[in-house]
């Protein structure tokens, strides 16, 4: 490593916490004292996807999202970290080479916030959006007032860290990357993830998504499992109710994350309310080695929820041809007595092998499972 890399990776590092720190307090200054505290978190209730939320759920489920893919990289310890890192940083250290590898920033603009190709599944703004400025900038506010509750100080600088941190993570595991793909790293980490931390740390806009569209975090409960260090039942996934006057509380039902799925919600009474939806989940990311464009492979797929104010109880996700063909979640609160801190877990992937495990709401959302992987035939 060079003087001039590593004096690069320390401004990068540098222009990203920075980001952290004065976006919000930019924001704050323009916001009265008299807003509610908590937007987002909410401290009193105690089960459900709800009571897994925090730090390391973050950092697990949006960090190592891509895991959900499969792929020899669920074998996390096999992982060549300081490789794929040292690549990443190396492209923001370099941003403008970056830019310049793809035709300028003209093209940048074109490929990642306009549309830059006709196949709907090549268009990256549609990921920048609903991952970095919403995705990213609600888990940026939750994380903040989750924080912020614990006595933790200056949560903005804490929240912003975690939310980057991930989002690193998530840049090292689709590494390694042509040079044409580097440009991609620099717009998310640079661009669109303080967007999302600005959008969100906006009470006016926070309130929208949080209050009228009732977002919730519903990823499931990421577990690392034995005997091989994977991690299984991976991914965020974020679930949007709109409003739809004409079929009264019945609400319309988005999933986006690695899936991207709509159907309906509708309350079943004290504070319960069960959900369907279909569209698609994620199989795997491709790039075209010529012009750089990446592109998802998605297959049919659809899902039931069950959640209590919000917090998702109970899922049942069915992919078509997905690594994870079955996918079925209970959190915390839905089992009786001593056992109702715990949540359990049940996948069946890709080659007929099966993966189980538990989660607790003490461990903030990493759980521990053991994979049955299907005897080689001979």
């Amino acid at each position: 490593m060079t003087g001039l890399d590593f004096r690069g990776r320390v401004i990068a590092a540098t222009i990203v916490m920075g980001c952290g720190v004065a976006i919000p307090r930019l924001v704050a200054a323009q916001e009265s004292d008299e807003e509610p505290r908590y937007l987002y978190y909410r401290p009193l209730i105690d089960y459900g996807s709800e009571s897994v939320q925090g730090p390391l759920n973050a950092l697990t489920n949006r960090g190592l999202s891509n895991l959900y893919y499969g792929g020899d990289h669920r074998d996390v310890l096999s992982v060549n970290w300081g490789e794929r890192f040292g690549a990443v940083f190396g492209a923001l250290a370099h941003p403008f080479e970056a830019v310049e590898s793809i035709g300028g920033w003209g093209e940048l603009i074109h490929r990642e916030v306009l549309i830059a190709s006709p196949e709907i599944w090549e268009w990256s703004w549609t990921s920048n959006v609903a991952g970095h400025i919403v995705a990213g900038g609600l888990s940026y506010r939750y994380l903040r007032e989750w924080l912020d509750y614990r006595g933790v100080p200056v949560p903005a600088l804490g929240a912003s860290a975690i939310v980057f941190g991930a989002n690193l993570l998530n840049e090292a595991l689709e590494w390694p990357r042509g040079p044409k793909e580097r440009a991609g790293t620099v717009a998310d980490v640079y661009f669109f993830e303080p967007l999302g931390i600005l959008v969100m740390s906006h009470d006016g806009i926070a309130r929208f998504f949080t209050e009228t569209l009732r977002a919730a975090d519903w990823s499931p409960q990421a577990s690392f499992t034995l005997p091989h260090a994977r991690v299984q039942n991976v991914g965020q996934v974020m679930s949007y109710k709109v409003p739809l006057p004409w079929l009264g509380e019945t609400r319309g039902l988005l999933t986006i994350g690695l899936v991207a799925q709509a159907g309906l919600i509708r309350p079943i009474g004290d504070g319960y309310n069960l959900g369907w939806t279909f569209g698609f989940s994620g199989r795997g990311r491709t790039v075209d080695p010529d012009t750089g464009l990446e592109r998802w492979e998605t297959d049919l797929a659809g899902g039931v929820y069950i959640d209590r104010h919000n917090s998702l109880l109970g899922s049942l996700i069915l992919s078509e041809h997905a690594y994870t063909r079955v996918q079925a979640n209970m959190f915390p609160g839905v089992l009786p007595g001593a056992l109702r801190p715990l949540g359990v877990w049940l996948t069946h992937n890709e080659g007929g092998s099966w993966s189980f495990g538990i989660g607790t709401r003490h461990s903030m959302g990493l759980g521990l499972g053991y994979d049955l992987d299907r005897p080689a035939s001979h």
